[in-house]
C-alpha cells in the first residue's frame, strides 16, 4: 500500500515537471528587461536634469555623458529579448501573461518618453556650441537606437495581443518626436534650437 501511493505521488511528479509552462516565455523575459530598462533610464534621465539645472562644468559633461551612455546600454541590452518576440507562433500568451500586458505598455512607453525627454532637455538647455560637441555623439547614439527597438515590440503586440493594442498607440507620435529630434542633434552645432512639438 505505501509503496502504491509512493508510486503514484512520484507519477504525479514526473507528470507535473513533464507539462510545458503555459504562454509565450520569451514575452516573460522581455517584460522582465523592459520594466528594468525603464527604471534605470528614468533614473538617469532625472539625474540629467539636475545637472542641466546650472551651467555645466567639466565634471558635469563627463556625468552627463556617462548618463547618456548607461541608457544606450539599457535601450541596446533589450535587443535580444525583443528579437526574441519575433519567434511567437502557435503558441498563444497565456491568460497571466495578456494580464501583464497594460503593464508591459506602460514600460515601453516610459522608456521612449523618457528619452524623447532626455532629448528635448539636452537640445534646449542653452548649451554651448562646444559643450553640445562633447555630448553631441552619446545623445545622437540614444535617439537612433529607439525606432529599432520599438518596431519589434510594436509588431509583436498586433499579433500576440491584439486587444491592448491601443496601449501602445501614443508610442508611434514619441518616435516620430524622436526622430526629429535625431535630425536636429545631426544638424548644424550653431543656434540650436528645439522644433519638435
Amino acid at each position: 500500500m505505501q509503496f502504491a501511493t509512493f508510486f503514484l505521488a512520484a507519477l504525479s511528479m514526473g507528470s507535473a515537471l513533464a507539462t510545458p509552462i503555459a504562454g509565450f516565455q520569451p514575452f516573460d523575459q522581455a517584460a522582465t528587461a523592459v520594466a528594468t530598462a525603464h527604471t534605470v533610464i528614468q533614473e538617469q534621465v532625472a539625474s540629467i536634469n539636475i545637472l542641466l539645472k546650472d551651467a555645466p562644468t567639466d565634471e558635469t559633461v563627463t556625468k552627463i555623458q556617462k548618463s547618456l551612455v548607461t541608457v544606450t546600454a539599457q535601450v541596446s541590452g533589450l535587443h535580444a529579448s525583443v528579437l526574441a518576440l519575433g519567434d511567437f507562433g502557435s503558441t498563444p500568451l497565456s491568460d497571466a501573461q495578456l494580464a501583464e500586458v497594460p503593464e508591459f505598455a506602460e514600460n515601453f512607453k516610459g522608456i521612449f518618453i523618457s528619452i524623447e525627454a532626455l532629448g528635448k532637455k539636452i537640445t534646449s538647455a542653452g548649451l554651448s556650441v562646444d559643450v553640445f560637441a562633447q555630448i553631441k555623439p552619446e545623445l545622437q547614439l540614444v535617439l537612433s537606437i529607439a525606432s529599432p527597438i520599438a518596431r519589434p515590440i510594436l509588431a509583436f503586440v498586433k499579433v500576440a495581443a491584439a486587444i491592448h493594442v491601443k496601449l501602445f498607440t501614443p508610442v508611434t507620435t514619441v518616435l516620430v518626436n524622436i526622430q526629429s529630434l535625431v535630425t536636429l542633434v545631426i544638424g548644424p552645432l550653431s543656434g540650436l534650437k528645439l522644433t519638435v512639438a
